[in-house]
């Protein structure tokens, strides 16, 4: 079990706890949502250190937020996939 912490941009104290079973992630999008940036960036960040890869879509939103975080992470660039369904 993997499991980490992010902040969320509300109070301190609140925050989202992920426990992932071992090798079992999805992480899906929204095209008109979105997150803070530091959030995706963090999340790329703890799932790659874990050893996970990601497959991200190529919508604007959320996914556009994934997209750049994995951009600026060297371990997440060489172990994620963009997906782009038409």
């Amino acid at each position: 079990m993997v499991t980490f912490h992010v902040p969320t941009n509300t109070t301190a104290e609140d925050r989202l706890v992920f426990k992932i079973p071992e090798r079992a992630v999805l992480v899906a999008g929204s095209r008109h949502g979105i997150v803070a940036p530091q959030t995706a960036t963090q999340l790329v960040e703890h799932l790659s250190q874990a050893g996970f890869g990601l497959l991200i879509g190529c919508a604007p939103g959320i996914d556009s937020l994934f997209r750049s975080a994995v951009s600026q992470n060297e371990t997440a660039r060489e172990t994620s996939i963009i997906a782009c369904a038409f």
